[in-house]
């Protein structure tokens, strides 16, 4: 009984260490505070770019003659590959073979990139989240959640930064204090 007992709590241990399938409303219980909308958005994102998979590892293709595929609801999706997690877990001094060096990969429930918001050791980033990219690919969400809010808060400051970076205090003179 006892051999049963720990064979089973290894074949769980395995299985969580591998990643998880999520259903929509338990990525939409993970966000606490947010917009709905905005919630609504991200979750919406993540069922068409890795389908709720915790552990989904997409490479996007560089091949300018390749088509680009559509999504059932008829919006774009640029081609990719997708790797098994087992194959991205310990890449060669050059990555995959068939990988374009400037060609980012996206690791995760949320589809991070190792151009942008972590490390995967061999392609430069800015590494935003301070985080290995093989971290995304586990079933803890938790800090992939983090990255997340990091990477969103990055954007919105370059956003506003590129709309009105010319603005300066003077803009505020008409505000009392």
């Amino acid at each position: 009984m006892r051999v049963l007992v720990a064979f089973l709590l290894s074949v769980l241990g395995c299985s969580l260490a591998e990643g998880r399938l999520l259903s929509k409303c338990d990525l939409k219980n993970e966000f606490v505070n947010l917009d709905l909308n905005f919630v609504a958005k991200i979750v919406y994102y993540v069922e068409r770019m890795s389908g709720f998979n915790t552990s989904a590892v997409t490479h996007e293709t560089e091949d300018p003659g390749s088509e680009r595929r559509h999504a059932k609801d008829g919006g774009t999706v640029w081609p990719h590959s997708v790797t098994p997690r087992s194959a991205k877990m310990s890449p060669g001094p050059s990555g995959p073979p068939h990988q374009d060096e400037e060609a980012p990969t996206f690791y995760g429930l949320f589809q991070l990139s190792n151009l942008l918001a972590c490390s995967d050791g061999t392609t430069p980033s800015p590494d935003i989240c301070s985080m290995d990219c093989n971290d995304f690919i586990d079933d803890d969400i938790s800090d992939d959640l983090k990255c997340l809010l990091k990477v969103h808060a990055a954007f919105m400051y370059m956003h506003i930064y590129r709309e009105c970076g010319n603005k300066t205090s003077d803009y505020l003179n008409e505000c009392e204090p």
